[in-house]
């Protein structure tokens, strides 16, 4: 078992030591922005500070047959060897009250889909509606994780059609922070009342630490407990591995059928061809 933190909201040495302490042999690098486009430029910043310290996934040679999710891990991090910890990127898109998914489809959510640099794409909807346009659209999405603020708690007015959804919807997950959750009584009753309505119906749960500090980073077991424990959710522990062997296996992929050299950007919001390195620089053109 590869053990995995999907979300650590800061960059540092000390929250690093702290997960090697307690096993930790991945970690996500969260980067959150919102659905304007101007953010796009906090990612290039972010993910560059990310690989000074550790490096994101670089574009290997397919393994031949099927290699364990560590042996994976071994060739992509090749050249990372003297971390203890392999950190990789993500980035979170979070919708407003007022977005509209499909609108803020070709502004934000592809070009980060998109950007080879990154590892991980989340995108945390903001209404009931916006989840369930997600979950039944999630191939033209392309997310690799649902991440809920279960802390402020969802009005859900539509059990049944989630109900229905989460059953069906195997290829995706769903992720609850608990840093957010443990910071008061009321985040933990509005969490645990979501999993009892709707969440604890969906096989694809998956708990993060969502750490900003060394002191809110929780050892696995200690995410299991409250994911399993209180919430009554299941197979936490085994979807985050799932989620960590889909997204390597993806990346590799679309790295062999995307070069890391250029990307030929050819968009409407592009004027014209032109070969840049990434699809965000796309629309940071258009927006400066």
């Amino acid at each position: 078992m590869v053990l995995v933190d999907m979300s650590v909201l800061v960059n540092s040495g000390a929250v690093d030591k702290e997960l090697a302490n307690l096993g930790f042999e991945v970690a996500f690098v969260n980067i959150p922005i919102t659905t304007k486009p101007q953010q796009l430029v906090k990612i290039s910043d972010s993910l560059n500070e990310v690989k000074q310290s550790s490096g994101t996934i670089p574009v290997p040679n397919p393994p031949p047959g099927r290699c364990t999710t560590r042996e994976i891990l071994d060739l992509i991090t090749a050249g990372s060897e003297k971390f203890t910890l392999r950190k990789l990127t993500r980035v979170t898109v979070a919708l407003s009250l007022n977005d509209q998914v499909d609108k803020v489809y070709d502004s934000v959510l592809r070009p980060v889909r998109d950007d080879h640099r990154i590892d991980c794409f989340a995108v945390r909807p903001a209404t009931e509606t916006q989840l369930i346009e997600l979950i039944n659209n999630r191939a033209k999405y392309g997310y690799d994780l649902i991440s809920i603020d279960a802390s402020v708690g969802y009005f859900f007015q539509q059990l049944g059609v989630l109900t229905r959804l989460m059953k069906t919807a195997d290829d995706v997950f769903i992720e609850i922070e608990l840093s957010p959750v443990l910071n008061n009584t009321t985040g933990i009753t509005n969490c645990v009342n979501q999993c009892r309505m709707v969440l604890k119906s969906f096989n694809g749960m998956i708990v993060s630490s969502g750490a900003r500090s060394p002191l809110e980073v929780r050892s696995t077991l200690d995410m299991r407990s409250w994911g399993e424990g209180v919430m009554g959710l299941r197979y936490v522990t085994r979807n985050t591995e799932r989620l960590l062997e889909r997204i390597v296996r993806k990346k590799m992929i679309r790295s062999n059928l995307n070069p890391r050299s250029n990307y030929i950007a050819t968009d409407s919001a592009c004027s014209g061809q032109y070969t840049v390195s990434n699809p965000v620089e796309c629309v940071i053109r258009q927006n400066l």
